[in-house]
């Protein structure tokens, strides 16, 4: 069988002898013969911060899934008591690094974004600990999502849009959103925000990153105050699932041809059924439902799981632009409901 393995870390000095060394290492301990074919750079080169190696492997057999797992788990303990530096970490089928992808889903909460949009609601109102608390054990997987959504939309009855767009002020980008964001479009990559939070931000967020999508909760207003309630339907993980799918039949794309990914329990039905799901600093319910996880780099180290693309240096991309300093791109997002997104065919 063919395999791809792609090494992604900080910058540094390593050099190919040192990546070659400890993929020799790893051969000797894998079950089945694995032999290293070709060891390539894929740096790209306006990339500021990561540094990036895909290596082509043969093995001497088709491995099993169990297999690739073992694989994966010896390649990170590997990695992370050699002079590699715990770098994140592919490795799967060369068939299956290499198919083309077409959209790519994005929760934006703690993943596009550094904020939960919901808990700096909570602290607006002086609510903060209440709220981040449901909204913690609701992330691991410990609560249902619908009752904690509306448990903490409950305890925000009264605020006001001035304290919403408060909340806005505050909100930042991860490191990398821009510069991912600005490669997959050039991809020609269709781009979704499919989000638990609210169309509040993720419209905005949407305009700002010139995301083609967004979909996300409607909080409900009573003369120009939050009523405590959202609107129907919620969008949970089964929706964000549903969402994906309908967005497919929209673009013309299958499942296998998607990116997805997020960082808590709510992503987990969508990362899990996409061709490329990825679990981004995630909790462990999610990453248990997907072998590919960026642990602590930035958002734009998953360009490096794609396949490889010829583009065009851009020095004017920085990889940690302000979201407040953006350009609003006035045809994003796509002017689309929920509700008509579902009511597709």
């Amino acid at each position: 069988g063919q395999y791809k393995l792609i090494l992604v870390w900080l910058k540094h000095g390593l050099v190919n002898d040192t990546l070659s060394a400890f993929l020799h290492i790893v051969s000797l301990e894998a079950g089945p013969s694995l032999h290293m074919t070709q060891l390539r750079d894929i740096t790209l080169p306006e990339d500021p911060s990561l540094s990036a190696y895909m290596v082509d492997i043969a093995s001497d057999r088709i491995l099993t899934e169990d297999e690739e797992k073992g694989i994966r788990t010896l390649l990170a303990r590997a990695a992370s008591s050699s002079e590699v530096g715990d770098p994140e970490i592919y490795f799967a089928p060369a068939s299956q690094h290499e198919r083309p992808l077409r959209l790519a889903a994005f929760d934006m909460d703690s993943c596009i974004i550094k904020n939960e949009c919901i808990d700096e609601m909570g602290a607006e109102m002086g609510m903060m600990d209440a709220v981040a608390d449901i909204t913690r054990k609701a992330m691991a997987g410990l609560l249902d999502f619908d009752r904690a959504l509306a448990e903490r939309v409950a305890l925000l009855e009264t605020m006001s849009i001035a304290q919403l767009d408060s909340v806005w002020g505050r909100l930042e980008l991860n490191p990398g959103a821009v510069f991912l964001i600005h490669h997959l479009k050039k991809r020609n990559i269709k781009v979704a925000l499919v989000s638990g939070g609210f169309t509040h931000f993720t419209h905005r967020v949407a305009e700002r990153l010139g995301i083609d999508y967004a979909f996300s909760n409607t909080l409900e207003f009573d003369n120009g105050k939050l009523t405590g309630r959202v609107t129907q339907p919620i969008v949970n993980g089964q929706g964000k699932a549903t969402i994906v799918r309908k967005l497919c039949a929209r673009e013309g794309v299958s499942l296998d041809q998607t990116i997805a990914m997020g960082d808590g329990a709510n992503d987990r039905y969508m990362v899990s059924q996409a061709g490329l799901g990825v679990a981004y600093h995630g909790k462990e319910v999610l990453k248990a439902a997907t072998p590919f996880h960026i642990n602590a780099l930035p958002l734009h180290a998953l360009l490096y799981f794609l396949p490889i693309h010829p583009v065009d240096s851009d020095a004017t991309i920085s990889a940690n632009a302000s979201l407040h300093m953006l350009n609003s791109h006035p045809d994003c997002p796509v002017d689309l409901s929920l509700a008509q997104l579902l009511n597709t065919p």
